[in-house]
């Protein structure tokens, strides 16, 4: 009954905030918007050789798409409307074509000055063949409704509701619901500093698994420093309890664990030049029924650099330590991502993009290396 409350406001809230948005749009003179529509479409390639039984997979995937744009230039009062539909196609070339899906997902944003409305939505499917009577179907629904007092006072609010939804037809033990709901007042130090405080609280359900229903708490800060006018440092710091409602074979009936999340970035507009590193430790969920939840650590580095007007070169490396605690299991996953654009014209992009993965693990069947090579064109009407 809580949960169907909150999702009533929720929505309530939601229809309430496009009307006034809405109202934002139609008050505002016309020359201040920029529309913009960009047309895309991509190939990639992936190989994928799992070392212990050197099980191997290729796929080529297809990947067209569309994003559309509208936005004001008013500043304190700006509105923001930005549409994202992306498709792709993946082709099991190795494999028996059984495995072979496709994605359709779409993300909306609509925002002012304080409120912003977040929805992404994702379908996938794998194609009929003679050996499955129907499709494994899975659809996903995220949706996130966000309040953000002025930047400009020294005491303000931030404040999220989120809700997801997932949804399989045929391994149905995966679907699940989360709601969670976030407060987070903030102090201006000065107009480079800002501290913020945290407090969320979750809901995870499961209709149709024999995973119990569970309910996460996390408090935290969040400290931010514009040191000079082209580098920034953040750091957040956050603590997780997690309690089941029931106690099951395997499962923790409640859990704690720190979440860290250091980020320092560089960028220099004149130089077309940025850096960022990122080191973040973090509790995940897991779908193995035996263990619940796995910690995640990650350090990512990423650089770029954008010259002579056209061209842009970048690369990012990230590195993970994951640790399933119940399972005893350990794996170290490295993978190297370079990046390439060039601009024919302002309106005409072609962008190539490599990543490069291997996956080392104390448990042999999750050992693989990977590769992965794609292509996309994108035009802007």
């Amino acid at each position: 009954m809580k949960i169907y409350i909150l999702r009533v406001l929720y929505n309530a809230a939601f229809y309430l905030f496009f009307f006034l948005l809405t109202a934002v749009f139609y008050s505002m003179p016309a020359e201040a918007y920029h529309n913009d529509i960009i047309l895309r479409a991509g190939v990639s390639f992936t190989d994928n050789v799992n070392y212990s039984d050197t099980e191997r997979y290729d796929s080529v995937i297809f990947t067209p798409g569309i994003k559309w744009k509208y936005n004001t230039d008013i500043e304190d009062s700006s509105a923001f409307l930005f549409s994202d539909l992306y498709s792709s196609y993946n082709a099991f070339s190795w494999n028996p074509s059984v495995k072979n899906y496709y994605n359709v997902s779409h993300d909306f944003i609509l925002r002012n000055h304080y409120l912003s409305w977040y929805n992404h939505f994702i379908y996938t499917a794998e194609p009929l063949d003679i050996t499955t009577d129907d499709m494994e179907r899975r659809t996903g629904d995220i949706s996130i409704l966000t309040y953000r007092s002025s930047r400009h006072r020294h005491f303000g609010l931030d404040a999220e509701l989120y809700n997801a939804n997932h949804h399989y037809t045929k391994n149905k033990t995966s679907s699940y619901n989360n709601f969670s709901i976030q407060a987070a007042p903030f102090w201006n130090f000065s107009g480079r500093t800002t501290f913020r405080a945290k407090l969320q609280y979750s809901m995870f359900t499961y209709p149709n698994s024999r995973k119990s229903t569970s309910a996460d708490t996390s408090i935290g800060a969040v400290m931010e420093w514009d040191i000079f006018k082209t580098l920034k440092m953040s750091y957040a710091v956050s603590y997780i309890m997690r309690n089941f409602k029931q106690s099951q074979k395997g499962y923790h009936s409640y859990i704690d664990e720190p979440w860290y999340k250091l980020s320092v970035s560089w960028e220099h507009p004149g130089y077309g030049s940025s850096v960022y590193v990122d080191a973040e430790r973090k509790l995940k969920e897991t779908a193995y029924n035996f263990n619940r939840y796995y910690t995640d650590t990650v350090f990512i580095f990423g650089a770029q650099q954008f010259f002579l007007l056209k061209y842009l070169i970048g690369i990012t490396v990230r590195y993970e330590d994951i640790g399933y605690e119940r399972f005893g299991r350990k794996d170290n996953v490295l993978s190297v991502s370079p990046r390439f654009e060039y601009a024919f014209k302002e309106c005409f992009k072609l962008i190539l993009s490599a990543n490069y993965g291997i996956r080392s693990s104390n448990v042999n069947l999750s050992e693989y290396e990977t590769s992965h090579a794609g292509l996309t064109i994108e035009y802007k009407m």
